[in-house]
């Protein structure tokens, strides 16, 4: 059976030393078999730009990446050349050193030929949220009083998510729950329940890692925690998650969402990466559509019953539930929480600890990447390694531009790329004119950056 290929992609990463690298995979001969090279490198080495987050707009017509990074400002980019567009200052006197920026949005727009309007949604680690818009054009400029406000009094956020949507974000951390925002109304609609204590009568405290909205779904919310937990919540039903499971032994680091609404990526700390499907847990929603077929006459006997009535249901009707109602109310939690399927891992192993997961929104190809320095490249339907890049510096993000297309033959970017594949490791470095030079080795591909 012949292991699949690497189609042609287009990825951004971003790294602790505030370098942004582009790494593509193209159709072409004089491309090696599609194997995914570095082709361009922006910015220079400097610690005090580490990028936290990044977000891109990668419409065909004058895209625009935003990055944020540890100085307390945000770069505007041109994705196609890493030609700066703008500066934007985030605090007081434009530095945040004890307040860097983790959650970083930039809305889709529409675009008109003499101006260009863009508008971003930062959140910092001690919860300060500022919505603003910006023209970009010849010259940068503010187009509305920017609106700021506070996620949360207390605790560190560690991640901020906007849906695909943009109508709403949800935000997590240490001591902070997980809480979603309206970010029309800039008011907190919903917030999750603290879990409660154990068998032992211990009281976990709460960090959240990171989180996720499920595609096209923003009711469902699926989190991971700092002791190794992943939480599946349905707004709609409760406040506490409708089911939870482990993952390894270290704190989870980065989930991310599939495009069929059911499946969700899982990495960790300890470089695991694996894919859950969560059509095995049922909301207390879907529970009582399916009790409201099966048994409607318990409905309506609960809720005409003067006071409270409660059963477990499971053995009559299959679902573990608990029925309790009172006069105009019915109430139902689920008292036995379904097991989630694990449907696999992914093959290879990573040996850092994973920070960022991207499902790319066309081809049915995963990338993460993580403090290893590597850039992997997954198939989604094997969960088979297509093709790792090193890239050197330790890896906070990764993004796929979606509108990338094959036009013509390249070649990488002068210097030495270091390049590692799955099937055959081959050690080549290229001149500054691209030819190639140096002897080819068996052992894994090392190619100069």
């Amino acid at each position: 059976m012949s292991s699949p290929v690497c189609p042609p992609i287009r990825a951004l990463t971003f790294d602790v030393l505030g370098l942004i690298k582009v790494v593509e995979a193209r159709r072409d001969k004089l491309w090696e078999g599609r194997v995914p090279k570095v082709v361009e490198r922006w910015g220079n080495p400097d610690s005090s730009r580490c990028i936290f987050a990044a977000s891109i707009d990668d419409s065909s017509s004058r895209p625009l990446l935003a990055v944020a990074r540890s100085h307390g400002k945000i770069d505007l980019l041109n994705p196609l050349n890493g030609q700066s567009q703008a500066e934007i200052s985030i605090g007081e006197d434009g530095r945040v050193d004890d307040d860097p920026v983790v959650g970083l949005h930039l809305f889709r727009k529409s675009i008109t030929e003499k101006s260009r309007s863009c508008t971003i949604f930062t959140c910092t680690t001690k919860g300060n949220a500022l919505l603003q818009s910006y023209d970009v054009a010849d010259t940068f400029e503010e187009t509305s009083p920017f609106t700021k406000w506070k996620v949360c009094p207390t605790g560190s956020v560690s991640f901020c998510k906007v849906e695909e949507k943009e109508k709403y974000a949800i935000v997590g951390g240490k001591g902070i729950e997980i809480n979603l925002w309206n970010l029309e109304t800039y008011s907190s609609i919903w917030n999750a329940k603290s879990p409660p204590k154990d068998s032992l009568g211990i009281f976990t405290p709460t960090w959240f890692t990171c989180g996720t909205f499920l595609c096209k779904d923003e009711q469902r919310i699926v989190a991971g925690t700092n002791n190794h937990q992943v939480r599946f919540y349905d707004i709609r039903a409760q406040r506490r998650p409708v089911t939870s499971f482990d993952f390894g032994e270290t704190p989870v680091k980065a989930v991310s969402e599939d495009l069929d609404g059911q499946t969700i990526y899982v990495g960790n700390g300890y470089g695991d990466l694996a894919l859950f499907d969560l059509r095995t847990a049922k909301s207390v929603a879907e529970l009582l559509a399916e009790l409201r077929r099966k048994k409607p006459e318990l409905i309506k006997e609960s809720v005409a019953s003067c006071g409270n009535v409660s059963g477990d249901l499971a053995s009559s009707t299959g679902l573990g539930v608990s029925l309790n109602s009172s006069p105009g109310k019915l109430v139902v939690e689920i008292t036995k929480k379904k097991q989630v399927k694990l449907v696999g891992g992914f093959t290879g192993k990573c040996s850092g600890s994973i920070r960022s997961i991207v499902r790319h929104p066309n081809l049915p190809v995963v990338a993460s990447c993580g403090l290893d320095g590597y850039l992997r490249l997954w198939d989604v339907k094997s969960r088979k390694l297509l093709s790792e890049v090193f890239l050197k510096q330790h890896l906070n993000g990764v993004l796929f531009d979606s509108n990338f297309m094959y036009e013509g033959p390249a070649r990488p970017a002068p210097g030495d790329e270091e390049v590692s594949t799955t099937n055959k490791r081959k050690k080549v470095r290229v001149d500054e004119n691209g030819q190639k030079k140096g002897k080819r080795s068996d052992g894994p591909t090392v190619l100069a950056i």
